[in-house]
């Protein structure tokens, strides 16, 4: 185990007595407290990383310690030649858990070739429970907290900094990011264009038609999504057709229909650098990811493949040494579709 330090910024209530953050949401509504926390963790995605305590920044300046941690994390990114990551998790995720999973996402990444990766955790208040309720619940809380979100990317706007930062977001996290776009025509009159150098959306546990042509149906969540595309350089749409956690979970609560199973309603609509990256085919079993005692096969093989699938990781190490566009990078092809069942998609990037 190795000690990181993870940058934060949570939509979090603190308490102060406590020095802890709680599961519900800060008020007012858009509320950040960021800071940092020293984590311990290992390269291998079976041992579970640890959080220690979370030193806040200015407690009785939020506003002015957001601006001072992000100063921070770019500061040590450009010291030690780092590529800046802001990491946002998925359900089922208390804040300790949140901001160590961040230190071991950079550790398993960086054992495999990455960049060194300077963290920081957007943490929304997740429940931290693994009921359908507590499913259902963190379902509100991510989408709610997209002004926070929101907040957030325009607080890393505002400091122009010189190396532009990798945006990823897990499960939920898709969730919460197209919270944080619906929010984002409120604050501002235009996009930040090109904030981010890569957006990876892994495993999304939100509806299919998110990065619809607006306008293509009634749907309230048609094209929510779009304005990451003005964002980012390059937005990678990560799939995997056998997502357990995905298609049964989510499908019980949302009869299915999600983007990280189905991959996008419209293929046709996606915005030019928009891209779908289908795993299906290169995510391996047990044979080659073992599974931990206090794992559940169908989350620890199907929706947790961005941790501990090696060719999965492989392929998204590649895409931050190269840091290009999602059909450039070494190793994928597009689809060929043949005559059974199963089958590749052309407009899809397959791992070779």
């Amino acid at each position: 185990m190795t000690v990181r330090r993870v940058f934060f910024a949570t939509s979090r209530f603190y308490d102060d007595s406590k020095i802890a953050f709680g599961d519900l949401a800060a008020a007012p509504a858009g509320r950040l407290w960021a800071g940092v926390v020293a984590c311990e963790a290992d390269a291998d995605p079976s041992v579970e990383p640890i959080a220690g305590m979370p030193e806040v920044a200015r407690k009785d300046d939020p506003d002015a310690g957001l601006d001072q941690v992000l100063r921070d994390w770019f500061a040590i990114a450009a010291k030690v030649g780092g590529l800046p990551l802001l990491f946002v998790h998925g359900f089922n995720y208390h804040f300790a858990d949140a901001v160590a999973r961040t230190a071991a996402l950079c550790e398993w990444l960086e054992a495999d070739g990455s960049p060194p990766l300077v963290p920081l955790s957007f943490s929304w208040p997740s429940n931290g429970k693994g009921s359908l309720e507590a499913y259902r619940d963190d379902q509100n809380d991510s989408v709610g907290a997209g002004l926070a979100l929101v907040r957030l990317l325009l607080a890393i706007d505002r400091l122009h900094a010189d190396s532009r930062p990798v945006y990823m977001a897990h499960s939920m996290g898709a969730r919460a990011t197209r919270g944080a776009m619906q929010a984002l025509a409120g604050q501002v009159d235009r996009p930040p264009i090109g904030l981010f150098r890569q957006a990876i959306i892994m495993a999304g546990d939100d509806v299919a038609d998110v990065l619809d042509l607006p306008g293509r149906t009634a749907s309230p969540t048609c094209g929510t999504l779009r304005p990451l595309a003005d964002l980012a350089d390059w937005v990678t749409i990560a799939v995997n057709r056998d997502d357990g956690t995905v298609w049964l979970v989510s499908g019980i609560v949302n009869s299915g229909d999600r983007i990280g199973t189905a991959g996008p309603a419209h293929p046709a609509d996606l915005p030019p650098n928009v891209k779908v990256v289908d795993y299906s085919e290169v995510i391996g079993g047990i044979d080659v990811k073992p599974m931990p005692p206090n794992s559940v096969e169908l989350n620890w093989i199907g929706h947790q493949y961005f941790r501990n699938d090696p060719r999965v990781r492989q392929d998204l190490v590649a895409l931050l040494k190269e840091d290009t566009a999602p059909e450039n990078v070494s190793g994928r092809g597009w689809g060929v579709p043949g005559p059974f069942a199963i089958t590749e998609y052309k407009w899809r990037l397959y791992p070779r």
